[in-house]
């Protein structure tokens, strides 16, 4: 049996980084389950990090939509959408 699909959220910078971050996943057949996962990072130069890894069950893995906002410590804000079709 398959174990669905794992949406993970990977950090990186060229120059030290700092910002506080959420993802909401939306899945299943209506949508109807969310998960809302909040948190603050400081990246190091060059030095790539994995932020959040969100499992989707089978039922899930097809009918999915996540948006991660982030809000730097220097800069403007900006949002990634990503869905089970593609990009947003």
């Amino acid at each position: 049996t398959s174990d669905g699909l794992h949406l993970q959220v990977l950090g990186s910078s060229q120059t030290p980084y700092e910002a506080v971050y959420t993802l909401e996943v939306l899945s299943g057949p209506d949508r109807q389950s969310r998960s809302l996962q909040r948190g603050r990072v400081v990246l190091a130069p060059d030095v790539p990090v994995r932020l959040i890894t969100v499992r989707l069950g089978e039922a899930a893995s097809t009918n999915w939509r996540a948006r991660l906002s982030v809000e730097p410590a220097d800069g403007p804000a900006y949002e990634e959408v990503r869905t089970a079709s593609g990009t947003s």
